[in-house]
This record gives C-alpha cells, structure tokens and sequence, in this order.
C-alpha cells in the first residue's frame, strides 16, 4: 500500500498542483480501509518510522503533523500528511488562529468533524485606513484587562458573522450567553457600524521560517488587511474536501474527541511561505515565534 500510494503522489503531482478535479483520484486512494493498510506497514517497518519522525513535529496550531510522504524532486514537492487532535481534558471547543497557507491540498476526516471556516484577503481602503486607526489609538489607551474584554468580543462577533454561512461555533460555544456589544461599543466610542466592521481587520503576518526546519520560527508582521467571510465548510467522518491557498482559513473543532485528517498538498511556487492572520486587538509586538515540536519514532 505504501508504494502504491506513493507511486500516485509521484504520477499526479510532481509537476503540477493539486486541483479540486483531483478529488475523486484521491478518494480512490486515500479511504479508511487503505489508511489503516498503509498505518500498519509503516508501524511494522523501523526504517520508514525512522525517517517519517524527521520530518514530522507538534504544529503551532495544536496538532501532530506527520508526514507519511515526500517527493522533493520538483518544486512542488507533494506531501502525504496525517494530522491529528487528541482530546483534551477540558473538552472545550477550540478554534485555530487564522492562517493562510503556501499550498493547496485535499483532505479527508478520518475521525471526528472539522469545521472549515474560510475568508477573502482584501487590501485596506481609505475609509478601513481612518476606523482602523481610530480603533488602534483606542486600543492603545485601554487597561490589560479592557483591551482582553474587547478581544473576546471581537471573537464572538467574527463567530456571529460565520453565523450566516452554517457556522455551529455561535451556537455551540454559547457566546450568545457572552456578548456584550452595547459594553464594548460604549467603551471604543464606536457606533453600531464601526462596530460591525472591526473584525475584518487583521494583521498579515509573514513567516521567515526555512522549508522543512523543525526549529523555532517567527511571523513578522507586514501589513494591516481586511478579511471577509467567503465559505464555511461542515466536514464529517469520510467526507472530502479541497482548499484552496487562495483563501486564509481556520479550522473550528471539538476536542473532546479524536479528530483525525489524511490530506495531499503541493506547493504554491509564487507563495513560498503562507502567513498568519492576527487581530489588532492582541498583536502586542511586531513579531511572533513558534516553535516545533519534534516527534520521535
């Protein structure tokens, strides 16, 4: 199982990225009964452990990359991944920071449900220009605590929007029970439509990291962006999905639960690097590190 899959990741995509249309090769290959195959072969050979640990690590994002297969023959280096998110004692919802990536790739839930809340990246108009920096000379002037309260605002006002396209996080999080927008509003001096368009804004931030480095790396900061909400996608146990690179996105799970993905990527040529997303409401400095944790056999 092992060649044979590797054997399609080298016919499909050495020379080419990963397209939507590429979906029903891929599910063709990559379904529960031959991941498991192909788990079993790799945990019965030493020496495919040995070198799947070298380049497999704990994400920034809270999961365990482990990269199964690489070809980096070509620039476009196809990736066969297993991602996972182990439950955590607490069993609180989590949801990741927004990112946008260097490549496209398909993926399929091989436990648990994910949540795929996707965004467009628009540049900053005069009129963002003048709230956003209205909304940052506010931010300055706020106590620790104050400027923490408008954060967990923003938050729940970026899951209402969601709201709209079939978001559970609204509602499942219980930040009806939370939000307080009259407080919030009261306390940047903001009317209900200043208010409204204060959680598109973000910071772009730009990773300096080296391809395949499992140190430590920094995000730094670039410019101030605008981002609205494009799709959100409900993924369950055994279904597929594509994504492109095009489109900043972060994934909203339960983890109370395994949840478990086996996705193909290949890379962007023309955005080597990907970068993060980050609300002006915790950027405290100009830039960001994260670290990676090493997995052993």
């Amino acid at each position: 199982m092992y060649q044979n899959i590797l054997n399609y990741l080298r016919q499909n995509y050495l020379n080419k990225v990963i397209e939507e249309k590429d979906l029903h090769s891929f599910k063709n290959y990559i379904n529960k009964s031959n991941v498991i195959k192909l788990l079993k072969e790799i945990i019965e050979d030493n020496e495919k452990l040995e070198e799947i640990s070298k380049r497999s690590y704990t994400h920034a994002l809270g999961f365990d990359k482990i990269v199964l297969m690489v070809d980096k023959s070509t620039p476009y280096k196809p990736e066969l991944r297993l991602h996972l998110w182990y439950p955590e004692a607490n069993g609180v919802p989590l949801v990741e920071s927004l990112h946008e990536h260097s490549f496209n790739f398909i993926s399929t839930v091989l436990s648990g449900h994910l949540e795929n809340q996707m965004f467009s990246l628009e540049d900053l108009n005069k009129d963002d220009d003048q709230l956003l920096n209205k909304y940052i000379e506010k931010l300055n002037s706020l106590t620790t605590e104050e400027k923490s309260f408008v954060n967990s605002q923003i938050e729940i006002l970026e899951a209402l929007n969601l709201k709209d396209f079939g978001s559970d996080q609204f509602v499942k999080m219980g930040m009806e029970k939370t939000y307080q927008k009259e407080k919030v509003m009261n306390l940047l001096n903001m009317n209900e439509k200043e208010w409204s368009k204060l959680c598109m804004y973000e910071g772009h931030f730009v990773s300096n990291r080296v391809s395949g480095e499992k140190k430590s790396y920094k995000h730094v900061f670039n410019k101030h962006v605008k981002l609205l909400p494009y799709n959100v996608m409900r993924i369950n146990e055994s279904e597929y999905y594509f994504h492109p690179y095009q489109k900043p996105h972060r994934l909203y799970y339960d983890n109370k639960i395994l949840n478990s993905t086996m996705l193909i990527t290949t890379r962007i040529l023309e955005n080597p690097q990907g970068g993060y997303l980050q609300r002006p409401s915790y950027l405290e400095e100009n830039k960001k590190g994260y670290e990676k944790i090493p997995l052993s056999v």
